[in-house]
This record gives structure tokens, sequence and C-alpha cells, in this order.
């Protein structure tokens, strides 16, 4: 059995959905349109870590213009979390 193309696309919108909407509760948000600043892509940085998902799936949830400042700031934010112990925090709130 294959394990790729479409159907594997789709569940894994499906769960990188389902991981947004916990990451929203995890840090204290009701829906996505309150998430701002590093928040966005610290949440993106944890849905990726937790499954297969395209960049530009998170640009378009978080309402951002370009994919390539999103995946900047996404690693960005991954370097400072071993840094910033509020952002770590945060971090390990989503974990």
């Amino acid at each position: 059995e294959d394990w790729t193309g479409e159907a594997v696309d789709e569940a894994e919108e499906h769960r990188a959905q389902r991981l947004l909407e916990q990451g929203l509760k995890r840090l204290g948000y009701r829906y996505i349109g309150e998430v701002r600043g590093q928040d966005r892509y610290l949440l993106s940085a944890w849905i990726r870590d937790q499954c297969k998902i395209p960049m530009s799936w998170l640009t378009e949830r978080f309402s951002l213009k370009s994919k390539g400042g999103m995946r900047h700031s996404v690693h960005l934010v991954c370097k400072r979390i071993q840094q910033d112990k509020k952002l770590r925090q945060r971090w390990n709130s989503l974990n």
C-alpha cells in the first residue's frame, strides 16, 4: 500500500487543523485571529514538528503574505526557544 499523495495530504491537513486548535487553547487563545507576533511562528513550528504540513498551509491560516517570510520567522523562533526562557515556557506549554 502506497502511503503518499492526496489522501495523505488530506489526512495531514486534518491533523494540522486539530493541532492548531489544541495549540490555540494551550496558549490561551480562543480563535486564530487573536494570535499575534511570535506566537504565530511558535505555533507553526510546533505544528510542523508534529506533522508534515506545507508552509503555505500555515501561511494561509495565519493570513500572512509570504511563505518565505513564515519560513524565516519560524526558523528564528526555533533558535530563540533555546535562549529565551519565556518563549521556551510557551513552547513547553504546547507539548
